[in-house]
């Protein structure tokens, strides 16, 4: 139904918290049109280890075509420097690195060491 009528993409919270893609319905007919399904995460609890990010969305109108970006949010970030912190011009440092998620999911009010 919604591919015949011209929809291009249909976004669902996710209750296992992956950035999952399919086409729906699932089951359709060889040949039936399909819409692509971007499930993704919730804006309220976030389980342990789960994403917690933003998500880019284009939709280019005149193919009918939908992607998405996921965007990690990022409480802190540490970098390492891997060959130092001086290079000559036009080289590049390298690090590696680790960020930290936030305590709190997108949209909590923070209250102390919780989420509320």
């Amino acid at each position: 139904f919604l591919a015949g009528a011209g929809v291009s993409g249909v976004f669902v919270a996710g209750e296992s918290g992956g950035n999952l893609q399919t086409n729906v319905p699932v089951n359709a007919a060889p040949g039936a049109p399909q819409v692509i399904q971007f499930q993704g995460a919730r804006l309220s609890y976030q389980p342990a280890n789960s994403f917690v990010g933003w998500y880019k969305v284009s939709v280019d109108t005149t193919n009918g075509q939908v992607s998405v970006v996921a965007i990690p949010l990022v409480e802190s970030l540490a970098l390492k420097p891997l060959a130092g912190l001086s290079v000559a011009r036009s080289q590049v440092l390298e690090f590696s690195g680790v960020a930290r998620r936030p305590r709190c999911p997108a949209g909590a009010t923070p209250c102390g060491n919780s989420c509320v």
